[in-house]
């Protein structure tokens, strides 16, 4: 619990840095954190098993789609 603690500090520090007016503040954020997002694309394996796990488990939340879908690269 205290090593989580220590990083949420060090977290709270890094995003608290002056950003980019011009770059989107996710953007932003993931390069403080040393990482980047890349979008999955909906044709590629990955993509496609997300979505079957997805309407396996969605229960009774019937007509959702997934959109987007972006993984953390660092």
């Amino acid at each position: 619990m205290l090593e989580t603690i220590s990083d949420m500090k060090i977290t709270t520090k890094l995003l608290e840095q002056k950003t980019n007016d011009e770059e989107a503040i996710h953007d932003q954020n993931y390069k403080k954190l040393g990482c980047s997002i890349k979008n999955i694309k909906p044709e590629s394996k990955d993509y496609k098993e997300l979505v079957e796990y997805f309407d396996n488990t969605k229960g009774s939340f019937g007509k959702v789609k997934i959109g987007d879908v972006f993984e953390v690269v660092r």
